[in-house]
């Protein structure tokens, strides 16, 4: 049976790169996956901890984003009020939380969760470890989404008034 403690994705996606010959992202996935925060948590905590991201996990795989968002933001903030806003262990959980908002296409608030999670990585591992650059990559992932967004919306708005333009000519030459 699994540790409650740990977090399977964290070890699972250790295992997978460890499989891959890729040791450097298996060994940073090791460290993320035995701090010791959620240690100090007591045993109802963290089942309704497992709980509420089994569900929340449930919904986003099932691409309900908007019922698991609520869930995860409660899961963390569960488990900011017991270790702190900056602790290393909300990681896992603020990492599902920016995936979620990214899967559901609202960049602007994947955005900062991911920013937050990305400062958390350099404080705790520095800059050039392998989780910080993952994290870096869902940053500018976000970032290249607001910027489609926004060229979207551009572009969507000029050709509203191409339209508007093409029908009052028209009516205009009707009216002759």
């Amino acid at each position: 049976m699994t540790d409650p403690k740990v977090s399977p994705v964290l070890a699972k996606l250790a295992e997978i790169f460890r499989n891959k010959g890729d040791q450097v992202t298996a060994e940073a996935l090791d460290r993320q996956v035995q701090s010791t925060g959620t240690q100090n948590m007591n045993a109802e905590n963290l089942e309704s901890l497992r709980r509420l991201r089994h569900k929340a996990s449930r919904l986003d795989n099932a691409g309900a984003h908007d019922e698991a968002e609520p869930l995860l933001v409660e899961a963390l903030r569960v488990v900011e009020s017991i270790l702190g806003p900056n602790h290393l262990d909300i990681a896992d959980h603020l990492n599902a939380l920016a995936r979620c908002r990214l899967n559901n296409g609202d960049f602007e608030a994947a955005l900062k969760s991911y920013a937050r999670l990305l400062w958390l990585m350099e404080e705790t591992y520095g800059p050039d470890d392998m989780l910080t650059k993952i994290t870096l990559d869902s940053v500018q992932r976000c970032q290249r989404g607001l910027r489609d967004a926004v060229g979207t919306l551009c572009l969507e708005g000029r050709m509203a008034a191409m339209l508007r333009q093409s029908q009052d000519t028209r009516t205009a030459a009707n009216r002759r």
